[in-house]
């Protein structure tokens, strides 16, 4: 689904008086980005590994993770990135499928997207890689983890456990 860049635009709302959220809307459906909203729901991890499916379109993304009431993992990486080579060839491993059905996965390089640079300057991105656990309920993106570097297909499952596991007992607090 092709996005023309002018449907996309960032907006600056306040959201009280001393916290301001930033939105995304995008072919009519309005993402707000708002720290300390979590997700609703999470799916649980299926005992049979299967393979991720890589969104690489920044609408679709949001709009399957919001319908589907999982997490967005986001991959902002760089064509001339050799650690986002690395981390890519270790995304493809096998075990990575463990964790396929509890999120939805999106891989963007922002230098030659701006759908996905905007999305990257929301969440702060500073360097490549950078892994952005976000929640997108009730046109909402909220943080849930971020970590920025190289990592092995072990260390990515982990890290993705972790930030699964923090958002379901966020969500079972609220």
């Amino acid at each position: 689904m092709a996005v023309n860049t002018a449907e996309l635009q960032v907006e600056r709302q306040s959201a009280s008086t001393e916290r301001k959220s930033e939105g995304i809307n995008l072919l009519g459906l309005s993402f707000d980005f708002m720290p300390g909203r979590g997700v609703e729901k999470l799916t649980t991890t299926d005992k049979t590994p299967n393979k991720i499916e890589w969104q690489s379109d920044v609408t679709t993304a949001l709009t399957k993770a919001q319908r589907e009431h999982k997490p967005l993992v986001v991959v902002f990486k760089e064509d001339r990135c050799g650690w986002c080579k690395l981390f890519s060839d270790e995304l493809q491993k096998p075990e990575v499928g463990a964790i396929a059905k509890d999120a939805v996965y999106l891989q963007v390089t922002p230098s030659t997207n701006s759908e996905a640079k905007q999305l990257a300057n929301l969440v702060k991105v500073e360097g490549y890689p950078t892994v952005s656990v976000l929640s997108v309920e009730g046109g909402v993106i909220s943080p849930i983890s971020k970590i920025a570097g190289f990592m092995d297909s072990n260390k990515f499952i982990n890290h993705m456990r972790v930030a699964f596991s923090a958002a379901r007992s966020k969500n079972a607090a609220v």
